[in-house]
């Protein structure tokens, strides 16, 4: 959301403020309403993800191999950030190339509740399982998965961390 859009959001509900006796809890709710606007990349349950919710979270699962997760208001950003921390832990494991497989829960989408049961929104659970290879011939063969005719699935660990596809 723009600035000017906050601003005119803001306006807009000016004449609540003034009618209610809990001006202060009301404004402090809308800025936090505001502030899940613009999410940001990190862990999950710090900083302002603690009261907002979203961030990673990831669990190594063998000597390889990590379950990621991300959790964000929408679905690609989640998606984008699930790889992105993929591409961190390959990076500090040692692991040049990377593949990720969508788990079942892959997607999953929650509804968030006040505690008076006021709707404000949903957070998307995205869930990976990703795994690291040394070398791009540990899984691949050209451009096609080893011994079948499906397109290689393998990421650049460097690329990704630099924005790259």
């Amino acid at each position: 959301m723009s600035h000017s859009g906050k601003a005119v959001l803001l306006a807009s509900f000016m004449p609540f403020f003034r009618t209610r006796p809990m001006k202060t809890a009301n404004i402090v709710v809308l800025v936090l309403l505001l502030a899940g606007c613009a999410e940001t990349y990190g862990p999950a349950g710090t900083g302002r993800r603690m009261l907002l919710g979203g961030g990673y979270r990831d669990q190594q699962i063998s000597k390889n191999a990590w379950k990621v997760e991300y959790s964000a208001a929408g679905y690609d950003f989640a998606y984008r950030n699930a790889v992105r921390r993929s591409a961190e832990i390959a990076n500090r494991e040692g692991f040049p190339f990377f593949t990720v497989f969508k788990s079942v829960l892959e997607g999953k989408m929650v509804g968030n509740y006040t505690s008076g049961g006021m709707y404000v929104g949903s957070t998307v659970y995205v869930t990976l399982m990703m795994t690291g290879f040394s070398q791009y011939e540990g899984r691949c063969y050209g451009d096609k998965i080893n011994g079948t005719t499906m397109r290689c699935d393998l990421y650049n660990t460097d690329k990704v961390l630099k924005g790259q596809p």
